[in-house]
């Protein structure tokens, strides 16, 4: 095998560039695929994940002040616990904005230490607290605040209304020392210390809470046992509030599942993308080294030492090109899953998979071999005579010889007749060019498309433009009439509509919670998927999880009763709306009338209102704050532009189509510069008869044009497929809800042109400096090498 070896490494280096080119274009696919199959592996099953790391509790229980700590510690020692920590100190309490205001929901814990014994506590930066006056941020709210470690944070008692408290409390003013997330105890906003979490509402004393994990724990009505078993001992009214792991874990993998479809399609797309790409270098190495195996034929090189050669130019740029390229995307693929998880609520901790990395060094190599065989077997099979005429010969394929003289007949100049007509010429390798820029412009449709979809999903999902202001009654003694007055009568409200809930039973549907509307709702954005919005009383709305349980259609009649109250509604409308106030995601939307027709008593609680134009929504909010006073919760619904978790999903989105772009031209340079040195002694004769070098540019230029504008046809239409197939899947599975037409309608005419000739741009770009390189060759020495 001495001169396979030699003539190998021989081929290499005098084909430094091809060799070059094979090794970039598979490292960027391989990187592409590691990265997202990387990604999309921390999105399958992400809580399972991060609850396996932090050995996480499969209770937490927090209990009233008046049990007792001795009561609460002994509770670790019931017949189910088989591991347990705490008591500690937690209470409600709400945090100051940098921008005015206080933020509530949240819980302040004075949990001693991040025990790795059961819910291990992640410190993402910083230490945890050890003395008074010193606060540790959950990741959420640190990047809620806008806050680090040395910053500080003030902590006031809670806005709810459930706990009274003098609207001129004074607040807490601590040090942030660290930044942490806890699987288990995701609503925590700040560790801090006892006495501190006692200071925050010294009128309440703080609620104890306890963690557990149990025996067994696999399903809820095992968690209720559990739970059951460990509260025994105490009052019924003991136990404040509980929450499972399960409670936890539905919340975060139905978040996951909205990822996993997009990378998915992403990591088909980049494996693919790496296929082809090595399929379409191979092939061309081969078709352009026919003359070279007609003179190893001819000097005594069996089939085999044929094969083995040509494999071996193959498969030494692929083995660099994928192994270099598993690395970075694996070392790439770190800080985002860190991301990916904050982004699930979970602390972020990667991991290297060797599962991907073997599956994706194991694919490519697979991929190279079984692409390469064919054509070195085949040409291994070849004459010694064949071979050296085969690769400069036109085309005797039937189609190549009438796509070439179709090429000809073109009412353009000879350079670009020449060209087109050399690029028709060999329907194979037209052929794998094509599927290489297939690949670029449906990847750039998908990538271009899918974001604009999500951003367009985001909005219709959290409204903020036409109804960014919501209001909601935290005090029950504040009077309803009194906020709707104060929205109303302020100068900077340009619109507002007050609501109110009640939860009706309806056949096959159980108890639904019907939201009805004081005063004209049409304006408030949500997308309609069919029908319309309702108009008058007897007229509902609802998401299509509703339709779906009750298998009723819009024009439909339905029943809802409260009691002895009965009213019937007509179904007028299917409205995009995951409809999070019930975890089965269904309600009804109507009309105030209705709502009252089923509770008489029924006084709003929320409010949504839009300020008029010119008017910042944090401004209005600040504004309208002041004015209602205390008793409320006045708060800017956020947009898609201020989540960083969105953001970053949609930067891993651009990020992979572009990559994906960069393969399909490394692929074109690839056959474009392999077809020019296969064309040196025809592009020489040419230069000689007096064509100038901008003339070979637009020739070389020219060969690629017909299949690049065959690929903007194909490619944008298959990316749209992907896009359409992608978004159904995240609705229908992953989010319980149809999609709007709209949602898909994302690209105006002028788009589509554009897409269209983006496999024109992506050609040109690929193939332009092959035509350079081509057209600043020298005359002489190729004729007299002749």
């Amino acid at each position: 095998m001495g001169a396979v070896r030699v003539k190998t490494l021989a081929d290499l280096r005098r084909r430094r560039l091809q060799s070059g080119v094979i090794a970039v274009v598979l490292f960027l696919a391989s990187a592409a695929a590691t990265l997202a199959l990387a990604i999309l592996a921390e999105s399958n099953a992400p809580f399972e994940h991060a609850f396996a790391r932090a050995n996480g509790a499969h209770l937490v229980v927090d209990y009233g002040p008046s049990v007792g700590s001795d009561a609460v510690a002994a509770t670790g020692h019931a017949s189910s616990v088989t591991a347990s920590a705490g008591p500690w100190p937690v209470t409600a309490g709400s945090l100051g904005h940098p921008k005015g205001g206080r933020i509530g929901g949240g819980q302040f814990s004075g949990r001693p230490t991040p025990d790795r014994s059961i819910d291990a506590v992640t410190i993402l930066a910083g230490r945890w607290w050890q003395a008074s006056g010193e606060a540790v941020l959950d990741q959420d709210t640190a990047r809620l605040l806008d806050k680090a470690v040395g910053d500080s944070i003030t902590v006031y008692p809670p806005t709810d209304g459930k706990q009274p408290v003098p609207a001129d409390a004074p607040g807490r003013v601590l040090t942030v020392v660290g930044v942490a997330a806890s699987v288990s105890t995701p609503d925590v906003a700040v560790w801090m210390s006892p006495d501190d979490v006692t200071a925050v509402n010294p009128r309440h004393a703080p609620a104890l809470q306890m963690l557990y994990r149990v025996d067994p724990s696999g399903s809820e009505p095992d968690l209720r046992s559990a739970l059951a078993n460990i509260t025994a001992p105490l009052p019924p009214d003991g136990v404040v509030n509980s929450r499972t792991y399960l409670a936890v874990k539905t919340g975060v993998d139905r978040l996951a599942d909205l990822y996993v479809p997009v990378l998915l399609a992403f990591s088909v797309f980049a494996l693919l993308a790496a296929a082809f790409a090595i399929a379409n270098v191979v092939s061309g190495v081969v078709l352009s080294g026919y003359r070279s195996i007609g003179v190893m034929k001819a000097i005594g090189f069996t089939p085999t030492q044929v094969i083995s050669t040509l494999l071996g130019q193959i498969l030494v740029p692929v083995i660099v090109g994928v192994i270099a390229g598993v690395i970075v995307g694996t070392v790439a693929s770190m800080p985002i899953i860190e991301q990916t998880a904050s982004s699930f609520g979970l602390p972020g901790e990667a991991t290297f998979s060797w599962q991907i990395i073997a599956a994706v060094l194991a694919v490519t190599l697979a991929t190279a071999v079984i692409a390469a065989i064919g054509p070195a077997i085949r040409a291994g099979r070849l004459s010694a005579v064949g071979a050296m005429t085969r690769g400069t010969a036109p085309s005797t394929h039937v189609a190549g010889g009438r796509l070439r003289r179709l090429g000809m007949r073109l009412p353009v100049a000879i350079q670009l007749r020449l060209g087109t007509a050399a690029g028709l010429a060999h329907p194979g390798r037209a052929s794998m060019t094509l599927g290489a820029l297939v690949v670029g412009v449906a990847a750039l449709t998908f990538s271009i498309g899918l974001n604009s979809s999500l951003l367009r999903v985001m909005a219709d999902l959290g409204r903020s433009e036409p109804s960014p202001v919501r209001v909601e009654l935290m005090d029950p003694s504040v009077p309803a009439d009194h906020v709707t007055s104060a929205i109303a009568t302020d100068p900077r409200t340009a619109r507002s509509v007050a609501m109110a809930q009640v939860k009706p039973t309806v056949p096959r549907a159980g108890t639904v919670p019907f939201i009805g509307y004081k005063g004209e709702s049409d304006w408030i954005g949500y997308a309609l998927i069919r029908g319309r919005w309702f108009a008058s009383p007897g007229e509902v709305v609802a998401p299509t999880a509703f339709f779906t349980q009750t298998g009723l259609h819009v024009g439909d009649t339905a029943t809802a009763t409260i009691g002895d109250r009965q009213i019937t509604v007509r179904l007028v409308g299917e409205i995009f709306d995951l409809a999070d106030e019930t975890d089965a995601h269904m309600l009804i939307r109507g009309t105030w009338s209705d709502l009252a027709a089923l509770d008489p008593t029924a006084t709003p609680t929320m409010w949504e209102a839009q300020p008029v134009a010119g008017t910042a929504p944090d401004d209005y909010r600040m504004g309208l704050g002041d004015a209602i006073g205390r008793g409320v919760q006045v708060f800017v619904q956020g947009d898609s532009s201020s989540d960083a978790s969105f953001l970053l999903f949609l930067a891993v989105v651009g990020v992979l189509g572009a990559v994906l772009v960069v393969i399909s031209l490394g692929g074109v340079f690839n056959t474009v510069l392999l077809e020019t040195q296969q064309r040196t002694r025809e592009m020489a004769v040419l230069k000689a008869i007096g064509m100038s070098p901008t003339q070979v540019v637009a020739m070389v230029l020219a060969s690629i044009a017909p299949v690049a504008i065959a690929a903007g046809l194909i490619g944008v239409p298959l990316g749209l497929l992907a896009q359409h197939v992608v978004l159904t899947y995240m609705g229908e599975v992953a989010a319980g809800t149809d999609i709007p037409a709209a949602t898909f309608d994302v690209f105006t005419p002028v788009m589509f042109v554009i897409l269209g000739l983006s496999g024109l741009a992506i050609g040109a770009a690929g193939a332009y400096l092959p035509a350079r390189r081509a057209a600043r060759a020298r005359i002489a020495p190729v004729l007299q090498a002749e």
